[in-house]
């Protein structure tokens, strides 16, 4: 008997579980003692007397998609857009499929409008929904296979963002640090000129330099270089502190900076 890739996923599934009971290998069941009951709907049936242990629940692991509740590390997606890679904790719901244990906070950060649900307005930004179908029109599917989480999120209840909003919760001033950035050019030269041997040489370097720290930023860009007659000249020509104001969605500086000029005229 050729057995399909579901059922070999289902034997890999059940070896694990074996392990972590504790159970011996001799005990470990044969292949033709897996019974197919609906093939279409790639559900199996496993003789639970060929186990000696009756602490291990084969339920979950007799239809795709399904799994013990727990917490999972999972690709979270919202209309099928990417949005993160978390560690959710799942519970089965009264059809036996794993739904996200979020809180309202967690699913606004999502996307979902929890205002224009009244179910979900009134409820504190900690309370964790165990189901958020019962409260909206919000669908969640978990893979098993692929551990991708899918959030169904229809448009009337999107929050109105912008492409590629992140939300202020998840910016991250980085890390203290301090670096240099260089870049180091040279030429050399030569020509004769009435029988006489005659040279240059020139070195250019340029210096981006940074330091960071409890979320300021100061950078400096400089110039050094080395010209005729063996002559070297540095220059500082930029010098400026930034830090961005959350609160207000803003960035102040101060320094040798000029203003975007995207929306407004440059100011210097």
């Amino acid at each position: 008997m050729k057995w399909t890739d579901s059922q070999k996923r289902l034997i890999r599934k059940l070896s694990g579980i074996l392990l972590l009971e504790g159970v011996a290998a001799p005990v470990m069941p044969q292949l033709s003692e897996f019974t197919t009951v609906n093939q279409e709907q790639e559900s199996y049936y496993f003789p639970i007397e060929t186990l000696r242990s009756k602490n291990i629940d084969l339920s979950y692991f007799t239809a795709p998609g399904k799994g013990p509740p727990g917490k999972y590390q999972v690709d979270v997606f919202v209309n099928n857009e990417r949005i993160d890679n978390r560690l959710l904790l799942f519970s089965a719901d009264a059809k036996g499929n794993l739904v996200p244990q979020l809180t309202v906070k967690q699913y606004e950060m999502l996307g979902i409008n929890t205002t224009a649900v009244p179910a979900i307005r009134e409820l504190h930004s900690g309370t964790v929904i165990t189901d958020i179908s019962q409260y909206a029109a919000v669908t969640t599917r978990l893979d098993m296979n692929r551990l991708r989480l899918d959030i169904g999120i229809p448009q009337l209840l999107l929050q109105n963002r912008a492409k590629d909003y992140i939300d202020p919760a998840l910016w991250d001033t980085g890390m203290p640090a301090a670096f240099i950035s260089y870049d180091l050019s040279g030429s050399q030269s030569h020509h004769n000129q009435h029988n006489r041997n005659s040279g240059e040489r020139r070195q250019f370097l340029n210096l981006r330099n940074g330091i960071n720290l409890s979320g300021w930023r100061l950078r400096n860009y400089s110039t050094w270089q080395h010209g005729h007659q063996g002559k070297n000249e540095f220059n500082s020509l930029q010098n400026w502190l930034e830090k961005d104001m959350v609160s207000l969605r803003s960035r102040v500086a101060a320094g040798d900076t000029r203003t975007s000029s995207d929306g407004v005229q440059q100011l210097t």
